[in-house]
């Protein structure tokens, strides 16, 4: 509060509880999700694209507050399931429809389930994020996911999407640290 210069009192003053006060904050960060869905329209393919909007969140959790706060908030108290389902739920639908729009242009393999894809993207955003702010090591985020995902692409793209995903460039260069945190060169 005193950052912003604000006092509890004009804080409350704008919410009738604390409860309140967590509901609101969980809801603008949907918003935010629902906000960054809508800015990213790059022209890539549609599982290039999933992978871009997974490296936009994991930066907005580690560089966002309400995005930290709000993630922290809704696994840390009892809150209604549809805000549950609004944060969760909308990150399954927005991967299922670009992983259904993946398959239906030849990226995924045979016999692999978009819905059961999507789950597992946001379980590993979301599994991971809970893991590393548990230990206090939010900055580890974005490598524990991307080794994640190293280990799930392979299961489900075709091998001519690989060769391509892996000729390019990172998004991000690499951290080259190891989940201790010790530096690896």
């Amino acid at each position: 509060m005193a950052d912003s210069g604000g006092t509890k009192g004009a804080l409350y003053f704008h919410f009738a509880s604390k409860d309140a006060l967590a509901r609101a904050v969980v809801a603008e960060m949907v918003q935010g999700w629902r906000d960054l869905r809508r800015q990213v329209s790059n022209g890539l393919d549609p599982l290039s694209t999933l992978l871009v909007l997974v490296d936009e969140v994991i930066a907005r959790l580690l560089n966002d507050p309400i995005a930290r706060g709000g993630t922290r908030l809704l696994n840390d108290l009892p809150v209604a399931e549809e805000q549950a389902r609004a944060h969760y739920g909308f990150g399954e639908q927005e991967a299922l429809d670009l992983l259904t729009q993946a398959a239906h242009a030849g990226l995924l393999r045979d016999g692999i389930d978009p819905a059961v894809a999507a789950r597992q993207f946001i379980a590993i955003v979301a599994g991971h994020r809970l893991i590393c702010d548990a230990l206090g090591q939010h900055h580890h985020l974005r490598r524990r996911v991307e080794q994640a995902l190293d280990l799930l692409l392979p299961a489900i793209a075709t091998d001519s999407w690989l060769v391509v995903w892996r000729a390019s460039t990172p998004l991000h260069p690499p951290q080259h640290e190891d989940i201790s945190g010790s530096e690896s060169r």
